[in-house]
Parts: structure tokens; sequence; C-alpha cells
């Protein structure tokens, strides 16, 4: 779809128009019309340092100003390892503020306690920082078009505003037969328009004239040492409580979606003490998700908590105007590839049946969880990697020599640009691509392009010092989940005692044996 079919389905729907570019948010010096596509008069601007902030109007912005130095965060933000006060996002810019003054490292280690989805952006003088949240769950893009800055949450925002086209290569990529296989997503930092790229965690963007990305993290400072597993899972347990017992004083309702995995049952044992707080509920929109419900629903009845299961109907035809919602919700992907119908029909059903404001999610754990360990039944990979190794993990390319050849480049600039030998021997080189790359490319997409549409969502594990205790314990306490089932111990022996749980049928053994066969192969071949 391009801008002028969304343009018109918008324009004779315009019911539908608050959810283009859901919580979406466009920073520029440039001078924009607000009251036609893709604004219709009801984002707004907020005029701050010298920079226009345009706001979807369910889009949140806090500011701080202090002697010539401008803080903005845009999204949500709390700090667990913090006071009892610093749920607050002002509290957050002040203290920030103070630091910055006195010194960037010290400022640094104060924003490595952040947890929430969030981009910060520090002004001051000719000169402008771009920090994304610990994993990039609020997708991010920064560029320039005819001399102008612009940063957004949302690509094809950009892309409408500027008049840029697709580059060449992400056409073909999107439209290759077997792209759709594992998500969509693009290689490295790249966004559909040649000039703009999108933020990587763990680095902020300088811009002045040019742009410049810097890693701040890991260092030395913060590298992982594994000393006493006891106190990591203590660590582990305190900032995942913390943050259960700050989420609800943001939000007046908010509600744990619950399955009988490890990260949920996880995120529900470190709300013990606050239960009363919090809503619970799973959706069953398929035959696949019955095991999940029916696990919450057991788990919930253990602890006495009130469990709700959404029926999702299972046919379009269920739901209004299906096709324009779909329609909507990928162009707010960027339009790099189709929603899954099942997907769909659930932000489509919330829309209009939310009893909570916020999601608690348990995205982003799976860092801690040896992903790539588990996803192809390996203990070894490669001291470092290369760009073929990278373009094998990424997609099934089979023998499209062209566009193998193509995504190696993207992720030969990409190691180059972000990653050094020093890097790697801080963290596993498959921990911090994960991370970095796998997490915040795809699981950031799904929230700004999808989830965002029908609700707000929060994710307590997306906080940097929680993600280096998890990734800092043993590699085979990590592949059996020991880690995770030792902070539910400690947070719920009733959760951790009740022999409930679901393993992800994605994740099979027989599965993982033949994505290994493949990345063994193909990882080699070109």
């Amino acid at each position: 779809m391009v801008r002028e079919e969304i343009e018109d389905l918008l324009n004779k729907n315009p019911k539908y128009r608050d959810l283009l570019f859901p919580k979406g948010f466009l920073v520029t010096d440039d001078n924009i019309d607000l009251n036609n596509y893709p604004f219709y008069g009801i984002w707004r601007n907020v005029d701050f340092c010298n920079y226009h902030f345009i706001i979807h109007p369910k889009q949140k912005l806090y500011t701080a100003n202090y002697y010539g130095i401008g803080f903005a965060l845009l999204g949500h933000a709390y700090n667990p390892l913090g006071s009892d006060d610093e749920f607050n996002e002002n509290v957050l810019l002040n203290k920030s503020v103070t630091l910055y003054q006195a010194s960037f490292d010290e400022f640094i280690s104060y924003f490595n306690n952040w947890s929430g989805i969030f981009t910060l952006f520090i002004i001051e003088k000719n000169e402008i920082k771009i920090f994304g949240d610990a994993s990039g769950m609020l997708t991010t893009f920064y560029g320039t078009n005819n001399n102008r800055f612009y940063c957004s949450s949302h690509s094809n925002l950009i892309g409408d505003l500027c008049n840029l086209e697709f580059s060449s290569y992400v056409k073909e990529l999107v439209n290759y037969r077997f792209y759709h296989l594992f998500g969509k997503y693009l290689p490295g930092d790249i966004s559909p328009y040649d000039n703009f790229k999108r933020i990587i965690p763990n680095h902020y963007v300088v811009y002045r004239n040019d742009f410049k990305v810097k890693r701040f993290y890991p260092t030395n400072e913060n590298s992982l040492v594994y000393d006493d597993y006891d106190k990591l899972v203590d660590n582990c347990y305190k900032i995942l409580s913390s943050s259960m017992g700050m989420i609800y004083k943001k939000w007046e309702k908010p509600a744990i979606s619950l399955t009988g995995g490890c990260d949920s049952k996880t995120t529900l044992s470190c709300t013990n003490g606050v239960y009363d707080k919090y809503l619970y509920y799973s959706y069953l929109s398929s035959e696949t998700e019955k095991p999940d419900v029916e696990a919450a629903r057991a788990i919930c009845e253990i602890l006495k908590l009130n469990h709700t299961t959404y029926n999702i109907p299972d046919k379009d035809s269920s739901f209004n105007d299906i096709e324009i919602i779909r329609a909507i919700m990928e162009y707010n992907s960027g339009c790099i590839g189709k929603d899954n119908h099942n997907d769909v029909r659930k932000r489509a059903f919330f829309i209009n049946n939310n009893d909570f404001d916020v999601e608690v999610k348990s995205w982003v754990s799976e860092v801690g969880r040896a992903y790539y360990h588990k996803r192809f039944n390996k203990k070894n990979f490669p001291s470092r990697p290369t760009p073929q190794y990278l373009t094998a993990l990424y997609k099934v390319f089979f023998f499209n020599r062209h566009l193998i050849n193509q995504t190696n480049i993207k992720f030969s600039e990409y190691l180059e640009k972000y990653y050094t030998d020093d890097d790697f021997n801080l963290v596993s080189w498959y921990d911090l691509i994960f991370w970095e790359f796998r997490v915040s490319s795809w699981n950031g997409l799904v929230i700004t392009g999808e989830h965002q549409i029908s609700g707000d969502i929060t994710i307590p594990y997306n906080n940097r010092v929680l993600l280096q205790n998890m990734i800092s314990a043993p590699l085979e306490y990590r592949i059996d989940d020991k880690l995770h089932i030792d902070i539910m111990k400690k947070a719920n022996e009733d959760i951790y005692n009740c022999g409930v749980s679901v393993t992800n049928v994605k994740h099979t053994r027989n599965r993982a044996n033949i994505e290994k066969m493949y990345l063994n192969v193909f990882s080699k071949l070109f």
C-alpha cells in the first residue's frame, strides 16, 4: 500500500484516523502542516529547544530545561532501582539534568536503571542526542532530508512527509517469496529508506550537521562477571518486584497478560505482594492457545486471583471493517510485510474491548534465556560472527545468491558500525546481537506497528541492569531456564511448586535441528 491508498482509505473512513501511527511522534526542525494527512488536526505540536515535537494524541511528552540543557522524553519510564517516587517521569528527568551537568558518565549510570518504552532526547546548543529504551521497544528512526532533521517512531511517517521511495534492496527483500518466514523485520539498522536508520539499543545518536553513533553499554565498568549466583537471582527478583510495585502507581487499571510459559510465570511471581492491584487475563484466538489459557487459569486459581479469558472470534467476518484495520496496521509497521490474520483479529478485538489501561507483557525476557541456543538446539557458536552467519540467522534465502550477497553487505556494514572485538569480549556476540538486533528490530516493531493500535503496553524486563544480570548467569542455567525458575522460587513458592507449565510449540527439538542444519550449511556456502 502506498500513501495515496492509505490517505484515500482514511478520507473515506475518518473514524479510523487516530489508528494511524498510534502513540507516534515526529521530532523535526522542519515546519509541518498538522491539519492534513497524516495528522488531520488531531496531533499536537510542542516547540522545545528549537525543535518541533509533534505527538499523537495518545502519546505523552515530558520535558525538563535547565540552563540551556533540554531533556525530552516520549513514552513512559520508571526506575525500579530508585526511590519510591521514581515511577514519575518528571522526577527522572529532573534528576537526570542534575547528573548530566555533573558528569555524562553519572547520567549514563542512572539512565541504565530505567525501565519503560521510550525515546529520550538531550538538546544543548546546536547538538541533539537521542537515546532509546533498553531494548528498542519504542522503534525510532532518524535521518535528514533536504537538510532537515527528522526523527520518528514510524518509518512511513517520515517517508510520507518527505515523499521517499523504498530502497531497491528493501523492495526486493520484502517481495522475496520466503521473506515472511521468521517475522517481518529488516537487517542491521536499516529502514525502508536509504537515508534513514533505526536506533540500536545500548547506543545513542548524536546529531550536529551529521550523525554519529556512540556505544555506552557495555563497558569495562559494567562488564559481566559471574560471581555470586544467589546474589544475581536476588538482584533480578528485586528489580522485577520493584517494577511491578511501580506499574500500578503509573496506571489506574493495569493488567497482566498470562500464559503458562516461563516468562509469564516469572512476572506473575514477582507481582507477589501487590496482586490486588492488577487484573489478570489471557486471550483465546485459536486452538493452539488453549493450553496457555488453561495453564494461566489454573495458576490463578491456585493464587485465588480472578482470571478473565477473552475469546477472540476466529473469523474475519465477525469484525466490522477488519480489512481497514489490517491495512492501517501494515502501514504502521512500514509496509514491510503482512500481518497474521490471527494477530489482526486480536488487535481489532481489543480496540473496543479493553477493560484495562495498560498491558504488562513479559517480552524481552528471552534475552536472558539463551534464545539462539534453544532455537538451534546448539551449545557452541563461532567465536565471532561473520556477515554470512548473521544472514543465515536472519532469514531463509536458499539459493537466491543476489539477495544473499546484498544482505551480507548490510550485515557487514552493521558489524563494522556497531561492534568491536572488545564489545564481544565483554558480552558474547550471540547475546549482544540477539538483544540489540533481533529483539529491537522485531519485537519493537510489533509494539509500535501493531500492539499500540489497541492500547498501552509496559515491559518490566526492559531494563538494562536486569538484562545484564540475566546474561551473566551461567549459560547452562539460562538454557535450562534455571535462572527464571530460581527467581520464581524466591518470589512465590506457590507458583514454583504448582506444576503448571507450557512449552512453546514453535521451538520443538525437530524444528530446532532443521534450523540448525540450515544455519550450519548456508552460513558457509556464500
